[in-house]
């Protein structure tokens, strides 16, 4: 039976690489290889969602686990629950940005952090071992929506917020966010105005990007809105549309967000992953704060937080912010509400935060290739571009001045993903075309 590992766990399409045997043994590993007493499981609005989330209880409790199973919650609010109830771990059952006949399980230790790849090997490679206890765990259903926004308001200037009366637009895709986005930003005195808001129905393409975010746009400008924000199916991910109907690059809204927090104190540092724009090397230099990189996942750059004492992390690339005092895990609704904060406290429009930053275009291209060959490709690479810096914290980033290439392979698929980014859009693509003739050159 194939299994889809990725860099927060395990993936696949229910039914075909993802049925209820497997991840009743997966549950079973995982309590096998960690012996946690207690986990808190949860899970996304998908259909499968549900007979998944009882084969995981099951195989938790038949392994002497007591569960608390705070069932359909953002991924961010699961592993807050985690710390919050001081449980050994958790399971969130999600497959965040993928299609609806996807779905997927992401672990978690203590403190609600995800585990790192090594970590989701060991049950992997322990899936078939047998339990020999007779215990059996307890279930504690708990509903954390409320526990979740109350916290989420202790980070952010709600006071300012509230004086600001936004109009909001939240596109929730039909996901987890459905049930805290909207009323997290009623709760602030925001005018809010929801769509595709209806749990496990997915009206547009569950990823928040490009045409998906269409009636967004459209529902903005017809209703003159100060901004809209956007979720995937576990609202760890937030896009958003400006007050004029233009849908900001993830990196730049999320940029915005980091901003605001490493201008409000004096921060030790900022972690981006190794996929993420110059915007944010532009917002360290500016506040004179440390920057960061990682490998790209958000385990990653949750490991890459601790181990720099940094105050906040991003994946721009997939719009995503951690906030280190609330939490450490890639959270969406913080990410909406620091952008709030900083249009508040700076009585400015989003389009104009967003004008503050410096432009950046980026190129992206997915080629087939060998894995056999990629050592032979990276070796090629390093050569012809040997007068530049080079990284190898994940694949190769190659850095020049305000342009950088990264080539990685990608962790699901046979395929080799390339980006580059410069400050002009022909120098990008003239970059682009470069590294595409090195990698065919024979």
């Amino acid at each position: 039976m194939k299994i889809i590992k990725s860099h927060s766990g395990m993936r696949g399409i229910y039914g075909e690489s993802l049925t209820p045997d497997l991840t009743y043994a997966i549950a079973k590993s995982y309590a096998e290889n960690f012996q946690p007493e207690t986990v808190v499981v949860g899970r996304d609005t998908r259909p499968s969602g549900k007979i998944i989330k009882q084969t995981i209880i099951a195989g938790l409790t038949s392994s002497g686990v007591n569960v608390i199973d705070v069932d359909i919650a953002p991924t961010p609010a699961i592993l807050y629950a985690i710390k919050h109830y001081e449980a050994d771990g958790g399971i969130i059952i999600s497959a965040s940005h993928n299609p609806p006949e996807w779905n997927a399980l992401k672990f978690a230790g203590k403190g609600g952090l995800l585990l790192t790849s090594p970590e989701i090997s060991k049950i992997l490679e322990n899936i078939n071992k047998k339990s020999a206890t007779t215990k059996i765990g307890k279930i504690i259903r708990k509903n954390i929506i409320n526990l979740y926004i109350k916290e989420l308001t202790k980070h952010a200037n709600t006071e300012n917020i509230k004086k600001a009366g936004f109009k909001v637009v939240v596109d929730s895709g039909g996901g987890a966010g459905a049930l805290t986005t909207p009323l997290l930003l009623t709760k602030l005195g925001c005018k809010v105005i929801t769509i595709n808001s209806i749990p496990g129905l997915f009206t547009r393409k569950i990823e928040p990007t490009g045409k998906a975010l269409e009636i967004l746009k459209t529902t903005v400008q017809a209703s003159n809105a100060d901004i809209g924000f956007a979720h995937d199916c576990d609202a760890d991910r937030l896009a958003c549309v400006d007050e004029k109907g233009n849908i900001i690059r993830e990196d730049y809204g999320i940029g915005v967000a980091v901003k605001q927090v490493v201008t409000q104190k004096k921060a030790k540092g900022i972690v981006v992953n190794i996929a993420s724009s110059l915007i944010f090397d532009h917002i360290a230099n500016e506040s004179q704060t440390p920057i960061f990189r990682s490998k790209v996942g958000e385990a990653n750059v949750v490991r890459k937080i601790i181990e720099t004492n940094s105050d906040v992390g991003a994946e721009g690339s997939s719009g995503g912010l951690i906030l280190r005092e609330f939490h450490l895990a890639r959270d969406g609704a913080i990410a909406a509400l620091k952008i709030l904060e900083a249009m508040a406290e700076r009585n400015m429009k989003f389009s104009e935060l967003i004008k503050e930053l410096p432009s950046y275009h980026i190129e992206k291209l997915n080629l087939p290739y060998s894995p056999n060959k990629i050592k032979k490709i990276e070796e090629k690479i390093c050569k012809n571009w040997k007068n530049y810096t080079i990284e190898s914290i994940d694949g190769i980033r190659i850095n020049g001045e305000e342009w950088w290439i990264l080539i990685r392979p990608s962790r699901t698929e046979p395929l080799l993903r390339i980006m580059v980014e410069a400050r002009e859009k022909n120098k990008a693509k003239e970059i682009m075309r470069k590294i595409i003739k090195t990698i065919q050159e024979d």
